[in-house]
């Protein structure tokens, strides 16, 4: 018995040795097939390549630039459809929006306008491309073309540069007339008076300064004007700074500038009134950013509501905060809307507020966030009838004297009492809910 036992147990050993034998096989096979995958698809990845704009070139029979450049732009946008291609690095789809012909000089130009889907949930390196939506990214790109004539019939089509509306806007205007230069630089350049409050800003000589004594004394920002003032999107004015990118206080003077092709967007500020000053870089990636709206409710706490990747009337915003005083940022949420951001501002640690323009349909132009920008709500607030299309631009909300203080102006276009009137609305719950105080008139600001 004991023996017939012995014979059984060394049975059981022996079948699972070689069932241990074999899952070891199978594993070791699976891994090695695994390893040879992986080296095929590396050595795959390896050889596919993905030519810059500059680079890529394609045969047309057709003189039509439009549809030259639909071929173009689907040739090159098909090299990111490759099945080897990392995720992160692919397109699953794209589509397009218009082609539009724009005015000529040595080179054809168009503007193209155009969606891409990335593979990637988190659009991977396409974010930069555009205006970036859930799962998609919105894309606007001036190409300046070449054609060239083929001995055997036919046209190839390549593409001298690539860039943005901005930048076309630039060299439209460099190659435009004397009186088109004259009427920009009176708009753009001419030296404005600074206007004679306690904290204010001057323009003067190629630099900016601050005051902080309602023009008795000034200190000078130790960045140049072009640094300061140029945008990624848009024209820059180099008489004025754009409202809302900058704040002046005892405890905080600060300006965001940047966000362009040479320059990430970044924030240069003073905790001295200007005599020492520190820079932080916000975002290098930042590269179109048409505004900016920056704000300190506390000395340690600031936020950053910048735009980007403007397509028409759409855009997307990123929020960024530093609650170190300004040393260091993290981009900790986006806009709730695609709309052009009108105006932004925070007035506590975590309640903040951005406006749009109205639209029909539209639920709210204002909306409030509660947990410094992650989510957002719409907020409506009183309108007598005979206002309801007179005052449609609500302004960042302010506090002022233990209550928030929000103005809503006519927009470009308003004209009623001159346009210049306001509705005043205060709150007493942080922004949950306004009420309706006052016209309000804003002062001529004396000259300095």
């Amino acid at each position: 018995m004991g023996k017939e036992k012995s014979m059984e147990n060394e049975q059981q050993s022996s079948t699972r040795r070689r069932v241990f034998t074999v899952v070891g096989l199978l594993l070791a096979l699976i891994l090695i097939g695994l390893g040879i995958f992986g080296f095929y698809r590396k050595n795959q990845q390896d050889q596919v390549v993905i030519l810059d704009a500059e680079e890529f070139t394609v045969h047309s029979e057709s003189e039509n630039l439009t549809l030259a450049a639909v071929q173009w732009l689907s040739g090159y946008l098909e090299q990111y459809q490759v099945a080897y291609l990392p995720r992160k690095e692919r397109l699953m789809d794209f589509a397009f929006r218009d082609i539009e012909e724009k005015e000529t000089g040595s080179y054809p130009v168009v503007l193209c306008e155009f969606t891409i889907q990335p593979a990637a949930k988190d659009l991977g390196d396409f974010s930069s491309w555009g205006i970036a939506e859930e799962d998609h990214v919105s894309c606007q790109w001036v190409l300046w073309m070449e054609r060239k004539a083929l001995p055997d019939g036919g046209y190839l089509y390549g593409v001298r540069r690539q860039g943005t509306p901005a930048s076309y806007d630039l060299e439209q205007y460099q190659g435009g007339s004397q009186q088109e230069k004259d009427e920009y630089d009176h708009e753009y350049k001419q030296e404005l008076p600074y206007e004679r409050n306690q904290y204010t800003y001057k323009i003067q000589d190629g630099a900016c300064s601050v005051s902080l004594d309602g023009g008795n004394g000034w200190q000078k920002i130790p960045l140049s004007l072009e640094t300061l003032c140029e945008v990624g999107d848009g024209n820059a004015y180099y008489n004025r700074l754009q409202e809302g990118s900058f704040l002046i206080t005892p405890e905080k003077t600060a300006f965001a500038y940047g966000g362009t092709v040479d320059t990430g967007l970044s924030v240069i500020y003073s905790e001295d009134q200007g005599k020492s000053w520190k820079t932080a870089l916000v975002d290098e990636k930042m590269d179109s950013v048409r505004v900016k709206f920056l704000s300190f409710p506390t000395p340690q706490t600031g936020f950053l509501v910048a735009t980007g990747g403007r397509t028409m009337s759409q855009e997307g915003q990123v929020i960024y905060r530093t609650q170190d005083g300004g040393a260091s940022w993290q981009r900790v949420g986006e806009g709730p809307r695609t709309s052009l951001l009108q105006s932004a501002g925070f007035v506590s640690e975590t309640v903040g507020f951005l406006s749009y323009p109205p639209i029909e349909g539209a639920e709210a132009n204002l909306y409030r966030t509660e947990d410094a920008g992650q989510t957002f709500s719409p907020i409506q607030f009183p309108v007598k009838d005979e206002w309801k299309e007179v005052f449609v631009a609500p302004t960042a909300p302010f506090m002022e004297d233990g209550k928030l203080v929000m103005l809503v102006g006519q927009g470009d276009s308003g004209d009623f009492e001159g346009g210049r009137v306001m509705a005043k609305y205060v709150s007493e719950d942080m922004g949950l809910t306004w009420t309706y105080a006052d016209l309000y008139e804003p002062p001529d600001n004396e000259p300095g």
